[in-house]
């Protein structure tokens, strides 16, 4: 994003903040991107850029979304959550950017890593955003996201995460995410379902 590359590939607008505003974005869901020099400083937040959006790299730095205050002129930052875990074999530490691969799965250990990263609006510290990745289903990894092992995903989530008092379970698009993100920073609280549609409507259903 906004050329945060040295080598500039793959990412060479260094005013792309601002020209995704101006063309109607409301979020950015890119990141975690680490190991990659392409992983800002900020990490496991929500946040607002401050930086000069038309000039590169201005996520990496940022004020973090909280009750009470919003900001109208730039997108919004929503990061998925990335940490230092311990290898699922028992025997040292990886790194976890929440990407679902078939040679990295879900499972439930990764998911207590995801979850104690605690994303969430400041001042909502009970509304966790939890926000993966992948990168499509290709042959090579058509099966982990859509076979068992996607399956056993959301199998885990279900048992360990929606016992309907400690925790309650919402799968969300971006739009939605964005839109409890937002509902959050208004101070609204309780049940985070109703606040899908809060700023931004579905969008039109061809007939």
């Amino acid at each position: 994003m906004a050329n945060s590359r040295r080598d500039g590939r793959y990412c060479g607008v260094d005013s792309e903040l601002r020209v995704l505003f101006e063309t109607g974005c409301y979020a950015d869901f890119t990141f975690p991107s680490a190991p990659d020099e392409t992983q800002p400083n900020i990490v496991n937040q929500i946040y607002w850029p401050t930086g000069d959006t038309k000039r590169p790299r201005a996520h990496e730095s940022g004020t973090a979304a909280r009750v009470g205050q919003t900001m109208t002129d730039r997108i919004l930052m929503i990061q998925g959550p990335l940490a230092i875990a311990r290898r699922s074999s028992g025997f040292g530490v990886r790194l976890d950017s929440a990407a679902l691969t078939a040679h990295d799965p879900p499972s439930l250990s990764r998911l207590d890593t995801w979850i104690s990263q605690s994303v969430h609006v400041q001042g909502r510290p009970e509304w966790v955003f939890v926000k993966l990745h992948t990168h499509g289903a290709p042959e090579a990894e058509a099966e982990s996201l859509l076979g068992e092992p996607g399956r056993a995903l959301h199998a885990t989530l279900a048992h360990h995460y929606n016992d309907g008092r400690r925790y309650v379970l919402h799968y969300v698009t971006a739009r939605e995410m964005f839109n409890i993100a937002l509902a959050g920073m208004a101070g609204h609280s309780g049940d985070p379902n109703i606040y899908r549609d809060y700023a931004l409507a579905p969008p039109p259903v061809a007939a």
